[in-house]
């Protein structure tokens, strides 16, 4: 059993190594911004309301489109007459009876277009084309005849004026003035919604870097005051400094280890803050950029 423990740890080794999350990267401010607009939900929002406001423009701009009218029409009707005739003539009787039917189909057609204008105006232009054809001679064109047809053709042009409150371009594009005005309040809606983010990402990475160089100072102190300590109780040992020097120094040990903790959790309270707005789970700033002073100088 002892002599595959090595070879059970080289197995889980690497797979261990796997298991462990990848660390971070440094998120720089850049970064930061991208995230956090890519994921905002208020910055979505108004980009949905934009091009909602842009299909209201596009619905109010297509009541000026062209516009066609058609129409196709056909159906027949039948009609039976009972007559009554007396073959002699001298008499009420006898009667014989006879049934008559009558047959009529109509048909037509009808195209047109009609141009809303934006002063209210709408001008149209109608064709139409009807049919009729029937054996009844009460129904028939031209009266007396046993059987006919007859064509009736029509070109029509129409003009609808308004002359009251529908007059005037401004009365009728108040739609697309109303739709493109939403257009606009929704960008700087939008414009207003990312520079307010923007704004906060930054404020909220400047305050981590802060923390985190911070952290970084607080430590280099209390890593100089232990040494400071561990030198004073080198000295104390020989006998170059007393033992009442010591509690100075230790003390000073404690207060930069109070201050360390301090700063931790300041850091930790910042990156908590910076991964809320950024919906990660944690964040890890990168560090401020080395200015150099004398750069551009002659």
């Amino acid at each position: 059993m002892k002599h595959h423990l090595p070879l059970a740890l080289a197995c889980a080794l690497p797979l261990a190594a796997l298991a462990l999350p990848a660390a971070a990267a440094p998120l720089g401010p850049v970064d930061a911004v991208r995230i956090a607009v890519e994921r905002d939900p208020g910055l979505r929002a108004a980009g949905l309301r934009i091009r909602e406001q842009q299909a209201a423009v596009t619905a109010a701009e297509g009541a000026f489109d062209l516009q066609l009218t058609s129409r196709l029409e056909y159906n027949t009707s039948r009609r039976t007459l009972t007559v009554q005739e007396d073959p002699d003539g001298d008499g009420p009787l006898p009667v014989q009876t006879a049934r008559q039917r009558f047959d009529t189909r109509q048909g037509g057609f009808d195209v047109g277009l009609v141009q809303p204008l934006a002063w209210g105006t709408r001008i149209g232009l109608d064709f139409a084309n009807d049919l009729t054809a029937t054996d009844n001679p009460f129904q028939n064109c031209i009266p007396g005849l046993q059987s006919d047809e007859c064509y009736e053709t029509q070109l029509r042009l129409t003009l609808t004026q308004p002359l009251l409150r529908g007059l005037g371009s401004e009365v009728n594009t108040a739609a697309i003035v109303q739709a493109e005005t939403g257009v606009e309040a929704a960008r700087l809606q939008q414009r207003q919604t990312a520079e307010a983010l923007v704004a906060t990402v930054i404020g909220a990475w400047a305050e981590l870097a802060y923390a985190s160089e911070a952290v970084a100072i607080r430590a280099q102190a209390l890593a100089l005051a232990r040494q400071q300590l561990a030198a004073t109780d080198a000295q104390i040992e020989v006998g170059r400094m007393a033992p009442a020097d010591r509690p100075v120094v230790a003390q000073a040990v404690a207060r930069r280890t109070r201050e360390l903790a301090v700063a931790q959790l300041a850091l930790a309270d910042r990156r908590a803050t910076l991964a809320t707005y950024l919906a990660l789970d944690t964040v890890d700033p990168a560090p401020f950029p080395t200015l150099d002073p004398y750069a551009g100088a002659p």
